[in-house]
């Protein structure tokens, strides 16, 4: 859902299904040179288990200052929003769960702490 451009390269965000945990969905960040090249890509998958989800709105990707990546998504079952930090060559630094602590319809709110090697 989100693409940047940065000199020759090509780095863009979005959806698909990680063959080594249960297929289970999450985000793919993808970068390529400016002739279609793949150059390295990653799939970020929730460590509770659950979906990761983007929508044009609020699933982004940026260039930040160390020559990195971070993105925001969302969990698909449990309520709040997703931080991920990734460095230049698209390996995982951090990932930060914000929950939303306003009750839900169920009258829940809970918080979860992720973790990545």
């Amino acid at each position: 859902m989100g693409l940047i451009v940065h000199n020759d390269t090509i780095v863009g965000l979005g959806l698909a299904r990680a063959d080594t945990i249960d297929w289970q969905q999450g985000l793919l960040v993808a970068m390529f040179d400016s002739s279609g090249n793949l150059l390295a890509y990653y799939v970020v998958v929730d460590s509770l288990g659950d979906y990761y989800s983007i929508d044009r709105s609020w699933g982004k990707i940026a260039k930040v200052s160390d020559g990195g990546y971070t993105l925001t998504a969302a969990p698909l079952v449990r309520d709040g929003a997703v931080l991920a930090k990734l460095n230049r060559e698209l390996e995982v630094e951090f990932v930060r769960e914000y929950r939303n602590r306003r009750a839900t319809a169920c009258g829940r709110a809970t918080s979860a702490r992720l973790s990545y090697p």
